[in-house]
């Protein structure tokens, strides 16, 4: 007679040996999120409440986690590894804040402006955008060629006194952030004589 033999199956104790990492990403973006870990089992979980409440996110149950055409309504969830090794509790990494970023729209022209000699104008540049840095540009060759404007870096430009020579300078800003840079269109000067 013969006898069924038994396998037995030793599991480990589970481990986090690599953390994952907080990780910045703009609006469309992909990222992955990784953690090194051993255990019979794995499952990411996302916070949507500052890291209160945690949930499984279905099919995210390997040691990296891959978010796809990530959006602004991800921003500031909080991502963690749950491991469960020989025994039901699950050991959980750390968790990794999600940073979304929302690339630069400039929403309306910069408007042409006219003065008289003398006066002052300003130009507004209207965006939107995470954490705007911008530059304004001048032309003083109808617009072949730009040049940075030292100090102007708000979403303003004033150009106060005016003078004759400034008719037909073209003005542009320059919106930069961790998406990119984006031009906005130019503006033309025209001055009067007053």
């Amino acid at each position: 007679a013969t006898s069924n033999g038994a396998t037995l199956y030793v599991s480990g104790t589970a481990a986090v040996t690599s953390q994952p990492h907080d990780t910045i990403v703009c609006v469309g973006g992909n990222v992955n999120l990784n953690a090194v870990a051993s255990g019979n089992s794995y499952q990411w979980q996302v916070s949507t409440d500052g890291g209160n409440t945690y949930s499984d996110i279905a099919g995210a149950t390997s040691q990296t986690l891959q978010l796809n055409n990530v959006t602004d309504s991800m921003n500031g969830n909080k991502y963690r590894l749950a491991v469960i090794g020989c025994s039901s509790n699950a050991i959980n990494s750390n968790s990794v804040t999600l940073t979304v970023n929302t690339p630069i729209l400039f929403t309306s022209p910069i408007i042409n402006q006219s003065a008289c000699e003398g006066n002052a104008i300003t130009l507004t540049a209207n965006a939107t955008g995470t954490n705007i840095s911008y530059q304004w540009q001048v032309s003083t060759d109808g617009g072949a060629t730009f040049n940075n404007i030292p100090g102007e870096v708000g979403s303003t430009l004033t150009l106060s006194n005016v003078t004759l020579a400034q008719n037909g300078y073209q003005y542009r800003c320059i919106g930069t952030n961790a998406c990119g840079s984006v031009t906005s269109n130019a503006a033309t000067l025209s001055i009067n004589i007053a």
